[in-house]
């Protein structure tokens, strides 16, 4: 068996996602201070296609106090790279 029929195989077992780069918080196109501001928020929320393979916890220090952040992994179907992707920023399909 060829190695991207082994890709292609795996590739199907994943769960399809539709998502977007935002974080949790996002603020609107119309309240953004400039058009360089705008077209970096449009590329956040333009949604993309990808596949879910976990969720992940990334730890932040604030204030010298350690805080876990969830974040899900997602492949991009176009591109093939993995991203960190705010939970509520994907929607399973299929």
């Amino acid at each position: 068996m060829r190695p991207t029929r082994i890709r292609d195989r795996f590739m199907e077992q994943l769960k399809k996602v539709i998502y977007t780069l935002e974080g949790e918080i996002t603020i609107s196109l119309f309240e953004a201070a400039d058009e360089k501001e705008r077209k970096r928020l449009e590329d956040l929320q333009k949604e993309r296609e990808g596949v879910f393979h976990r969720f992940g916890d990334k730890v932040k220090i604030i204030n010298d106090q350690p805080y876990a952040e969830t974040y899900a992994l997602v492949q991009d179907v176009e591109t093939g790279e993995i991203k960190s992707v705010f939970p509520t920023r994907i929607k399973f399909v299929e």
